[in-house]
């Protein structure tokens, strides 16, 4: 788990976009999974709360102006989101950590999904070969089936002749 970053609006940025509650600023936190989004009610007992994780985030922006910067995430599902009152450096800085971990959770779920489907492929075949020429099927036709899990990559060399040898 990475370092959590915490962001504050400016009030002087909010009061030039009407906003003069000094009580009510918006809040981003993020770690490396999520984005946060809080803003306390203007009657200040609750807080608005919403959590986007990285994966359902399409794209995030700044929209500067000559007072401060506007953040403007697009997500899926809940459309475009726009915070503002940020200084330019503070929403730069929001931007680029969130390009490195929308780029890294995609990596992440990807590398996962493929190590899963190796998994779930590898028990087949351990499977498949470890039962030798049980159920019926030829030599010829199990010769064939390890023929193709070699030429697909999914056994060695090694394992494709050891596998071989117990058939024969």
């Amino acid at each position: 788990m990475s370092e959590t970053h915490v962001f504050k609006t400016n009030y002087i940025y909010r009061c030039i976009r009407k906003d003069y509650n000094p009580l009510t600023p918006d809040k981003l936190i993020i770690d490396d999974r999520i984005i946060e989004h809080r803003r306390r009610k203007w009657y200040l007992i609750a807080q608005d709360k919403q959590v986007y994780h990285f994966q359902n985030i399409i794209g995030i922006d700044v929209s500067k102006s000559w007072f401060g910067a506007d953040v403007v995430i697009q997500t899926v599902g809940a459309g475009k989101i726009s915070i503002r009152g940020f200084s330019k450096s503070a929403a730069n800085e929001i931007v680029y950590l969130c390009k490195e971990f929308i780029t890294m959770n995609t990596q992440r779920d990807r590398s996962d999904a493929v190590v899963d489907a190796i998994n779930r492929n590898k028990e087949a075949i351990v499977g498949a070969i470890g039962t030798g020429s049980s159920g019926g099927l030829s030599i010829a036709d199990e010769l064939g089936k390890l023929k193709d899990l070699l030429d697909n990559g999914l056994i060695t060399r090694d394992e494709f002749d050891q596998q071989k040898r117990k058939l024969m």
